[in-house]
C-alpha cells in the first residue's frame, strides 16, 4: 500500500477525495482485464492483441514514466527493485526449466519463451469508508519439449480478456472485469495444465483441468475445454468468439460465449464492444452482461479505458436487469516492461435501491513481472 501510495504520489494523480471502484483485476478479463488482462499465455498473445499499430504512436521522448528521471534517491531504488526482478524472474524460469525436463522428451536445443510470473498489489478504496487490499498472482510455466502443448498455470484470479498484449512500447490493456464462468464470487487458487489440441492462425482449442483451493481441506477439481475464432472483416472492423465448457465440483456444469468486436477508429484508439453469457445448470439461470469500451493510447507508457457494462439475469420465470457501471481506467509503464501501475474509479447503481444511489469506489494497483532477461 505504501509502495502503491507512492508511486501515485509521484504520479501526480493520488487523489484528494476517494470515489469507485468495485473490480480488483483479475483476465480478465482484463481488462483483464484488463487481466485480461494478464498474461500471456501463448493463445492471448496470439488472439488478443490489440489492433492498434504501434508504428502510428506519435513517438516519444520515453518509452517508460520513469525513464529520465532525475531523483538520485528513486534511481536507487529502481536498481535495488530491479536487481530483485531479475534474480526473482531468473528463478521461475529455472523452475520452469526443471519441469519441462521432467515432463519432457530428451531434446536438447529447444527454443523457450520463458516463463513468467506477475503479482498485482490491488487497493481499493469505497465511498462508504472501507478499504481493502489484496495480493494476486498468476504463474504460467513453458514446457516447449512437450512440443509447446502442455502449459502449467497457478493463479489466484481468471484469465481476463481484457488482458490484451500492446506490443512492446506501449502498456497493456487495462483489465477492467473478472470472466463471466468465475465471476467476483471466485477468489480462490487454482493449478492447473492446459494441453493445446490446436492452434493456427484464427483459431484454437485447449484442455485445461486442474485443482481450485477455497481451503486446503476441501479442493475442488475442474475441467475446461475452450475454443476461440477471429474474423477480420476489414482493415478496421475484426471480432473473435469465444465458447468454453465447464465443469467443476462445487457448481456443476456452465457454458460461458463471449463475442468481441474491434474498430479501429483512429490509430490510437479503438473501440469495442464485448458481450459475455453464461449458462449455469444445476442453478438454471443465464447470465449476461454486456460491455462498451474505448481504449486511448496516449503516449507510449499510458493508455486510458473508458467503459460502461450492464448485467442481466435470466431464470425460467423473470429477466432481471441487476447492476449498471461506468468507469475508467488509467493504466501506466512505470519501468522497463515489468513495472506497471493503475488507477480505476468506478460508480455501479444497483437493482436493490431501484439504481438511485450509486456506490463509488477507487482502485489503485501495483503490478510487477518476474520473467528472465531477454
Amino acid at each position: 500500500m505504501i509502495i502503491t501510495c507512492t508511486l501515485l504520489c509521484s504520479l501526480g494523480i493520488f487523489p484528494e477525495r476517494v470515489f469507485a471502484q468495485t473490480t480488483a483485476s483479475e483476465s480478465v478479463p482484463v481488462p483483464v482485464k484488463s487481466a485480461d488482462q494478464v498474461t500471456s499465455s501463448d493463445e492471448n498473445q496470439m488472439f488478443e492483441k490489440s489492433n492498434l499499430s504501434q508504428s502510428e504512436i506519435p513517438e516519444k521522448p520515453t518509452e517508460y514514466l520513469f525513464q529520465d528521471i532525475e531523483s538520485p534517491t528513486l534511481k536507487s531504488a529502481l536498481n535495488k527493485l530491479e536487481k530483485w526482478q531479475a534474480s526473482m524472474g531468473q528463478y521461475v524460469d529455472d523452475t520452469g526449466e526443471r519441469l519441462d525436463r521432467f515432463f519432457g522428451d530428451n531434446q536438447i536445443d529447444v527454443t523457450r519463451k520463458g516463463s513468467q510470473l506477475d503479482i498485482l498489489l490491488p487497493t481499493t478504496f469505497y465511498d462508504n469508508g472501507k478499504m481493502t487490499t489484496g495480493l494476486n498472482f498468476r504463474a504460467q510455466i513453458d514446457l516447449p519439449r512437450t512440443n509447446r502443448r502442455w502449459k502449467i498455470v497457478l493463479t489466484s484470479f481468471e484469465d481476463s480478456l481484457y488482458n490484451d498484449q500492446s506490443g512492446q512500447t506501449a502498456p497493456n490493456k487495462p483489465n477492467t472485469t473478472s470472466r463471466a464462468i468465475t465471476g467476483e464470487e471466485d477468489k480462490t487458487t487454482s493449478v492447473g495444465a492446459r494441453y493445446m489440441l490446436f492452434a493456427k492462425k484464427d483459431s484454437f482449442s485447449h484442455l485445461g483441468f486442474g485443482l481450485k483451493f477455497t481451503d486446503i481441506i476441501n479442493p475442488n477439481p475442474y475441467a475446461r475445454f475452450r475454443t476461440r475464432f477471429k474474423s477480420k472483416f476489414s482493415e478496421k472492423l475484426s471480432s473473435r468468439i469465444t465458447n468454453d465448457v465447464y465443469l467443476e465440483r462445487s457448481r456443476g456444469a456452465a457454458i460461458d460465449t463471449q463475442q468481441v468486436f474491434d474498430y479501429q477508429w483512429q490509430p490510437k484508439d479503438l473501440i469495442r464492444s464485448q458481450t459475455s453469457g453464461v449458462w449455469w445448470r444445476e442453478r438454471g439461470d443465464y447470465l449476461l452482461n454486456q460491455k462498451g469500451i474505448w481504449y486511448n493510447i496516449i503516449n507510449p507508457h499510458r493508455v486510458h479505458a473508458y467503459y460502461v457494462s450492464g448485467n442481466w439475469k435470466m431464470d425460467n420465470e423473470n429477466v432481471h436487469f441487476t447492476d449498471v457501471s461506468i468507469g475508467m481506467n488509467w493504466r501506466e509503464k512505470l519501468y522497463k516492461e515489468w513495472l506497471f501501475a493503475e488507477l480505476e474509479p468506478r460508480a455501479i447503481w444497483h437493482e436493490d435501491n431501484n439504481f438511485k444511489t450509486p456506490d463509488l469506489s477507487l482502485m489503485l494497483q501495483l503490478e510487477m513481472r518476474f520473467y528472465p532477461n531477454k
